[in-house]
């Protein structure tokens, strides 16, 4: 396994990208040409700054944000997604909602993590699985990426970290795009309603990979590029609210007003605020 530590999911994305430049296998999936990772890849990142700033990556920040309160309203519409990620419903089987969208596959699972872990920070079984019997059919547009999640407090170092496993990988549109922050916000979240210490975020990917053509040359760019300096978000700033159930509330209703162009004005959690009035 190749395993890559730091501080800033940018710097992960640097070494991640000159890995699959200089070191990957070429193969070529369903047409395309694709360098991909000799094994699985794990990726820890260790402080709370999940974003991929690389100049280089042209990261497209309302999209990378939109998805975090979508999923933990529990939503899977397209409706929601395509102003900021117009290609979502690309990804759609019926064209309404994506079919493996994870917000109704982990909204029970969420509230069992976080039920658990108050219970008994020191339980192993804080499991979240997205990966399902019925993704085994053919035919289907939208797979999930993700096969689990697993949460496990570390009375040690007095930390809750997370590991997520991945069966295959987009280092750009998936891990940089989409994962890194998505995961990296419930991680906090998570850790900050059960009243522990978010600790290390590792993804695990099973096939770490980048599309040549689509992404070959900026891949190359950001190799002969620089990461970015590390910067943790500070806590004030990840103030989730009081509890899960009071936060999806807030969600959906900020989620509801934001298509439509209404108040936002009630929102008392201070992530949620700062969230819609860069949403808006």
């Amino acid at each position: 396994m190749i395993a890559m530590t730091a501080e800033s999911a940018d710097i992960l994305f640097k070494r991640a990208a000159s890995y699959l430049l200089h070191e990957g296998a070429e193969t070529t999936r369903r047409g395309q040409t694709m360098l991909e990772s000799r094994g699985p890849v794990a990726l820890t990142l260790t402080a709370a700054n999940p974003m991929v700033v690389n100049s280089n990556r042209k990261i497209n920040p309302w999209a990378t944000l939109a998805e975090f309160p979508w999923i933990m309203a529990g939503r899977s519409d397209i409706r929601w997604l395509s102003p900021f990620m117009p290609r979502a419903a690309d990804f759609s089987d019926d064209g309404l909602r994506w079919r493996a969208g994870y917000g109704p596959r982990m909204y029970d699972q969420i509230s069992y993590v976080v039920d658990t872990l108050q219970r008994d920070p020191l339980s192993r079984r804080a499991v979240i699985s997205l990966w399902q019997p019925e993704d085994r059919a053919p035919g289907y547009r939208d797979y999930p990426c993700t096969n689990w999640l697993s949460f496990q407090y570390r009375p040690e170092d007095d930390r809750l970290d997370m590991l997520v496993a991945m069966r295959s990988n987009d280092l750009f549109w998936g891990y940089s795009g989409a994962n890194s922050v998505n995961f990296s916000l419930l991680h906090q979240s998570i850790a900050q309603w059960t009243g522990l210490r978010a600790g290390h975020y590792t993804h695990v990917a099973d096939n770490l990979h980048i599309y040549r053509q689509r992404h070959g040359e900026r891949a190359r760019l950001i190799d002969q590029g620089r990461a970015w300096a590390s910067w943790d978000l500070p806590a004030e700033r990840l103030n989730f609210g009081p509890s899960l159930e009071a936060f999806r509330q807030e969600a959906d209703h900020a989620l509801n007003q934001i298509m439509c162009g209404g108040d936002l004005s009630s929102l008392t959690c201070s992530w949620l605020r700062d969230w819609a009035e860069f949403m808006s």
